[in-house]
């Protein structure tokens, strides 16, 4: 006798089942192919994944977009010894790659990055700018009174993309360090947070990859290290810290190529021991335009002196500004925790309605 359809389908369905439940058993069931065989997964699961992702933003009737880092704290390079090695540098490089130019970093924005973060309005960027002036009196706790001299030696690359200056490691790399964990963690207190920022790695970027994206497409995907070979022990200078700079990565940037900067803290020549002395030469120094910064070379070179352009006085203008705005900044921020408080709510309803608030309400909005 032959079965019918539906009997087929039915045993069918049984033999489906039965298999299903036999796999379930099996150890790697539920594991992930793709990350046991640490393989990359197909492009139409990754739109499926990017479509979903879409669709939820829909459903929340909200339109995020990824945030961006947008400011930094940066470490300006001014000595001319390093800023002219960096050029000779650069342009050996060019020599066997003319491709390159446009990875190049440009010339008047060579700095140490020492903190990174998100800053999205304008209230957001007031309170960074006042809380980036109480830094000062930290890192000179810090510094206690002896320069901060910073040596460049040798070159390296992060994954063939990125070229940079080594710092030596030393005293001075570890006092960078805590000053960069002191910029942390006074923003930190204000709600400030580190963005896209995992450990403090401190280098001189020469070249870029990223700042040419076209050349990908060209076939350059990596920086060879034969471009750069003759460089890999190279002494460029040492720094002195004379200043560090609140910055931002996407405002227009200054005349010398430097970023545009909303607050500036200044940091004195610390030869003497004398605090107030270091303090009225350093103000005396900004003020008149002029910045002096000794190299302290083991070879005794003396002082250099490098013209201040009108940044430095932009710099000044917006120092100025923030520290005069911190106190109603401070002001604001205490208005608006009581302005959150259940009590103040049923105050300002009673005064606005003329009754008394269900007490339920203002409970569950705080």
């Amino acid at each position: 006798m032959k079965k019918t359809g539906r009997f087929k389908k039915k045993n069918q369905n049984l033999n489906n089942k039965s298999m299903e439940n036999s796999l379930m058993k099996l150890p790697f069931a539920n594991a992930d192919i793709c990350s046991v065989f640490e393989t990359t997964r197909t492009l139409d699961e990754k739109v499926k994944k990017k479509r979903k992702n879409v669709e939820e933003n829909k459903d929340d009737g909200t339109n995020k977009k990824p945030k961006r880092a947008n400011y930094f704290v940066s470490l300006p390079i001014l000595n001319p010894k390093i800023l002219g090695n960096i050029s000779t540098f650069q342009d050996a490089v060019l020599k066997k790659e003319p491709k390159l130019s446009r990875a190049m970093v440009p010339k008047g924005s060579f700095h140490l990055t020492l903190f990174v973060t998100h800053l999205a309005t304008e209230e957001e960027l007031s309170l960074a700018a006042s809380s980036f002036l109480e830094i000062k009196r930290p890192v000179e706790e810090i510094l206690q009174g002896n320069p901060l001299i910073l040596s460049f030696r040798g070159v390296t690359e992060f994954r063939n993309e990125v070229v940079f200056g080594k710092i030596t490691e030393g005293d001075s790399q570890a006092t960078l360090k805590k000053i960069s964990e002191t910029i942390e963690r006074i923003f930190k207190e204000k709600g400030i947070i580190a963005f896209g920022y995992k450990g403090f790695v401190p280098h001189l970027t020469f070249i870029k990859l990223s700042r040419a994206p076209k050349l990908r497409k060209q076939g350059l995907k990596k920086i060879h290290a034969s471009l750069y070979e003759d460089f890999k022990e190279h002494n460029f200078g040492d720094e002195l810290m004379v200043r560090l700079d609140l910055c931002s990565m996407l405002k227009k940037r200054q005349e010398n190529g430097y970023y545009y900067t909303e607050a500036s803290v200044n940091f004195a020549n610390h030869d003497s021991g004398d605090s107030e002395a270091v303090e009225k030469a350093s103000s005396t120094e900004i003020g008149a335009g002029k910045l002096m910064q000794s190299e302290h070379h083991s070879t005794g070179d003396s002082m250099f002196l490098s013209e201040s352009s009108g940044h430095q006085r932009d710099a000044l203008i917006q120092t100025a500004l923030h520290r005069e705005i911190k106190p109603l900044m401070d002001k604001l921020m205490q208005i608006k925790k009581i302005l959150v408080l259940p009590e103040t709510q049923a105050k300002i309803y009673k005064e606005l309605f003329g009754i008394q608030p269900i007490k339920e309400k203002f409970q569950v909005s705080s």
